[in-house]
C-alpha cells in the first residue's frame, strides 16, 4: 500500500473510531436514568371505576428489573418481563380508605409507548374520597433517590402528592366539588 492511500486509510479509521464513541456517548447520555415516574388516579364516571395509570421510563424499568431479576431485561419484546414488572408495580402501589381499609385494585396489563411502559389498574370508583392514603413506592427499593409523582384528578381538581426520601404513605386531601 503506498504511503497516500495508507494514510488515507488511517484517517478514516480514526474517523470512524472516533464516531462510534461519539455515539456510544450519545447512547450513554440518553439512556441516563430518570429515576422518576407518575402516577394518574381518577374516576371514570361512564364504567364507575377507578383508573390508575401508571408510567415509567423504560430505560429505568429495565434497569431496576434487572438489578432485582439478576439477569438481561427487554419490556419492549417481552411480555413475560412486562408482567413481572407490572407485578412489581402493583404489589408498590396502594390505596387505604379513611376508615382504614384497603382498596381492592385489579392488575390490567401494560403498555410500551415511544420512551414509556405504562402500568394499567383499576379499583371502585367511591374509593376517591377525601383523606384517601396511599403508598407508591415503585422503584424506590432499587434507588432510594427515585421520585414517585401520583396526581389524583376529581371534578374539583388535581392534587398531586410526591413519594421522595422517607415518605412512605401520604394522605391526599381531596379538593371539594362545589356542586
Amino acid at each position: 500500500m503506498t504511503g497516500g492511500a495508507g494514510r488515507l486509510l488511517k484517517a478514516l479509521a480514526g474517523l470512524a473510531i472516533a464516531l462510534a464513541a461519539g455515539l456510544s456517548l450519545a447512547g450513554a447520555a440518553s439512556a441516563h436514568q430518570q429515576k422518576a415516574a407518575i402516577t394518574e388516579v381518577s374516576a371514570n364516571p361512564r364504567t364507575g371505576l377507578l383508573e390508575i395509570a401508571h408510567r415509567f421510563y423504560i430505560h429505568d424499568a429495565e434497569h431496576a428489573l434487572g438489578i432485582l431479576t439478576g439477569r438481561p431485561v427487554n419490556l419492549h419484546a417481552e411480555a413475560g418481563d412486562r408482567d413481572l414488572f407490572a407485578a412489581a408495580v402493583a404489589g408498590s402501589f396502594a390505596l387505604t380508605r379513611p376508615d382504614g381499609g384497603a382498596v381492592a385494585l385489579v392488575l390490567l396489563g401494560t403498555e410500551v409507548e415511544r420512551g414509556y411502559l405504562w402500568v394499567y389498574q383499576e379499583g371502585p370508583a367511591d374509593a376517591l374520597t377525601d383523606g384517601l392514603e396511599i403508598r407508591a413506592d415503585a422503584l424506590r427499593d432499587v434507588w432510594p433517590e427515585q421520585v414517585n409523582t401520583v396526581n389524583i384528578r376529581t371534578n374539583a381538581g388535581v392534587t398531586s402528592l410526591q413519594f421522595q426520601g422517607a415518605a412512605q404513605t401520604l394522605r391526599a386531601r381531596l379538593p371539594q366539588d362545589g356542586g
